[in-house]
């Protein structure tokens, strides 16, 4: 797996040329080698999103506070993956994997 599981990378965005990403997926995922499943961070703060600064980290950080959409789930081929910003912690993970999961759970 070319990056672990609460990696923060810059990468090809969907509707500017980059942006920062989290990898969510973990080595289950089929293709694990070549693309991987990602929720997308950004500056603007919205509601539901999980901020982020350099004390998030346990390696690497932001430049400034951002904040995980994590509404914004969808799939990145490891070939579009650029600079890695570094690593989350595990705490700041399970945050951000817990709100992708309110956002999945059946009503």
């Amino acid at each position: 797996m070319k990056y672990e599981q609460g990696a923060v990378f810059w990468g090809q965005g969907l509707v500017r040329d980059e942006r920062p990403w989290v990898v969510i997926s973990n080595r289950r995922h089929p293709f694990e080698n070549e693309e991987c499943v990602v929720v997308a961070v950004t500056t603007t703060e919205r509601e539901r999103a999980v901020s982020l600064d350099n004390g998030n980290f346990s390696e690497g950080g932001v430049p400034r506070t951002s904040y995980v959409s994590p509404w914004f789930v969808t799939t990145r081929k490891t070939a579009s993956m650029n600079e890695r910003q570094g690593l989350l912690t595990d705490e700041t993970f399970e945050r951000i994997h817990e709100e992708i999961l309110r956002y999945l759970k059946p009503l």
